[in-house]
């Protein structure tokens, strides 16, 4: 009878709706050992993402500055060769002239008779 009894214990124990938490509770269990490691790796992940966020920051400025430098550069590319093309057209003349001048000095030139 005993272990009639036992088992009807257990059902009715089994029956009986679990008693639910409203708040979350901390074991007295867990070592302040655990506690204090994970507060500080939650405080070096917070550091580490403060001074990612620090380097990412650089380095979207240095690249506004590389932008900003790339289009002056772009900028005087474009003046030289600009320049470039007006000094080979101002030799392309000299030469010109300087054709012109020579037979305008042949011209001049008396001729052996």
């Amino acid at each position: 009878m005993t272990s009639e009894v036992k088992v009807a214990a257990d059902q009715l124990v089994a029956a009986q709706p679990a008693e639910k938490h409203e708040h979350w509770t901390l074991d007295k269990k867990i070592p302040i050992a655990i506690i204090l490691a994970l507060l500080a790796q939650g405080g070096t992940l917070a550091w580490w993402a403060a001074s990612l966020e620090g380097r990412v920051g650089a380095a979207g400025q240095a690249i506004i500055e590389l932008k900003s430098k790339d289009g002056e550069q772009r900028a005087d590319r474009e003046r030289s060769i600009r320049l470039e093309e007006r000094i080979i057209s101002m030799l392309e003349e000299q030469r010109r002239m300087n054709g012109k001048l020579e037979l305008l000095l042949d011209e001049r030139r008396p001729r052996p008779r």
